[in-house]
């Protein structure tokens, strides 16, 4: 099972025995989440290079180079799968505010009559990661719509992009290993190619704005934007156990605190991750990408290798 962030939380409120969010909303237990997230990621880079997580990103028409850092992706370390499909014209956002659900800001957006609802992944959003991801929004009136169901990190944000969800399929974009095979030429319909090199992704480029899913490694350090799908599986009890571990503290519930820390990491905290919810997390998680296929190094790799849909991440 593929986590978003929103499942932890629910599932730590679960622990702690408040459903409706009465003691413990989202805001609560954010901070309280951020150190299990830092753990568990420091330790499946000790143990296996196989981190993945899963990035939808609007890459513009006629461009040829992807940096990860630009769309907020400190933690990129190499693509294993990338698709992609057309993308309706996105809509330009000024801002987006501290409300809860969020409320962004897009002059003239054009997306409907006041109350209507559409799907969409909002993407290059600066100053806060909350507004990132894929959401419902709600016109408000012709210049304003809100995300619904998003719970706001208290910080503004400046620019990024609306994209309407298209009805197309997605398809894969073939992995390269020399510019001569297919990225040089004139943009196409799509992409089709990309070669890996130097930390960048680059392209032929396309004539019009296309979506891009991308399954990638990811390095040891957890991702700065929290709100996309965490991407990895079974994930979801430690991190639940161990959020609700630490906001029972910060309310002074210490022996329930000191019963749900035992419960994930285990009794005595070892550093190599071997107690508790985390080290059975960590076993299961190794053994399972033992068993998937290996993705091949230079000049022998396959031209997809697809791990992700192994383990049903794409």
């Amino acid at each position: 099972m593929v986590a978003t962030l929103e499942d932890v939380l629910n599932a730590a409120r679960a622990y702690l025995n408040d459903p409706l969010a009465q003691t413990y909303p989202d805001s609560y237990l954010l901070p309280s989440f951020n150190e299990p997230y830092r753990r568990m990621y420091s330790c499946l880079a000790g143990t296996s290079k196989r981190v993945q997580r899963i990035v939808y990103l609007d890459f513009p028409a006629y461009t040829t180079v992807l940096i990860p850092a630009t769309y907020g992706l400190t933690d990129f370390s190499e693509p294993e799968l990338i698709e992609e499909r057309p993308a309706y014209n996105p809509v330009t956002i000024t801002s987006t505010d501290t409300s809860t659900p969020i409320i962004a800001t897009a002059t003239a957006h054009g997306l409907g009559t006041v109350g209507a609802e559409v799907p969409g992944q909002i993407s290059n959003v600066f100053g806060t990661p909350a507004p990132w991801g894929n959401w419902f929004v709600t016109v408000i009136d012709a210049n304003h719509f809100s995300l619904n169901g998003s719970q706001s990190d208290g910080n503004v944000g400046t620019g990024g992009y609306f994209t309407p969800q298209s009805l197309q399929q997605f398809v894969p974009v073939e992995p390269i290993d020399l510019a001569i095979q297919g990225i040089d030429g004139q943009p196409q319909q799509y992409l089709g190619v990309y070669l890996w090199n130097s930390e960048q992704l680059q392209f032929r480029g396309a004539v019009g704005t296309q979506q891009l899913r991308i399954t990638y490694w990811a390095s040891g350090t957890p991702p700065s934007n929290t709100g996309s799908t965490i991407g990895i599986d079974n994930c979801i009890d430690f991190l639940a156990c161990a959020t609700a571990a630490n906001a029972a503290r910060a309310e002074g519930f210490f022996q329930l605190a000191d019963m749900l820390k035992s419960t994930a990491f285990g009794q005595t905290q070892e550093a190599n991750c071997v107690g508790g919810l985390l080290g059975e997390f960590i076993k299961i998680q190794v053994l399972t990408m033992q068993r998937g296929p290996q993705r091949r190094t230079r000049p022998f790799r396959d031209h997809v290798t697809r791990f992700g849909n192994y383990l049903g991440l794409g």
